[in-house]
């Protein structure tokens, strides 16, 4: 192969397992809540200049109850504000996880494809001489669309 990016052995097993602890953390979580990307737009959101302000906003009403009308459940704040806590560690440990899956997931795919156009470079060289110039037409197709590619000249970087 022309390149190693990513190398590693994920067995059927493995998937299995990963796939049902994945569910299994979805069994937890069953509360979650999805938003399409017109609600998520029109939310307050809670930002790195909100937050402080409805932490403290939060400390302040949970000292003097009695000033905050009936329908602000300060308990509830609570719990929401500890829920909160919680989602975004979990989020930041899921984050960290997707984006090495993603990006091993690109490396093995770039590894792949790489190694697809050495091989191709190979059959156009080798295969009409193997009788698999059929093979290669269906594989050029891939290209068809595709005008030259201007080299670089030399020096340029």
């Amino acid at each position: 192969m022309t390149q190693n990016r990513a190398s590693l052995v994920i067995s059927e097993d493995d998937e299995r397992t990963v796939l049902a602890a994945i569910a299994q953390i979805e069994a937890v979580l069953k509360k979650l809540v999805a938003f399409d990307a017109g609600e998520r737009r029109t939310m307050n959101m809670l930002g790195q200049r909100n937050e402080p302000f409805a932490r403290e906003t939060f400390q302040v009403l949970d000292r003097h109850r009695a000033i905050a009308p009936p329908s602000l459940d300060i308990d509830e704040m609570r719990a929401d504000l500890e829920a909160y806590d919680r989602m975004k560690r979990i989020n930041v440990a899921l984050q960290r996880l997707t984006t090495m899956c993603a990006d091993t997931e690109a490396a093995l795919g770039s590894d792949v494809f790489e190694a697809a156009l050495a091989g191709y470079t190979m059959l156009k060289v080798f295969g009409p001489s193997h009788g698999l110039e059929e093979a290669v037409k269906t594989l050029s197709e891939r290209f068809a669309k595709q005008g030259r590619r201007k080299s670089k000249p030399t020096g340029e970087g």
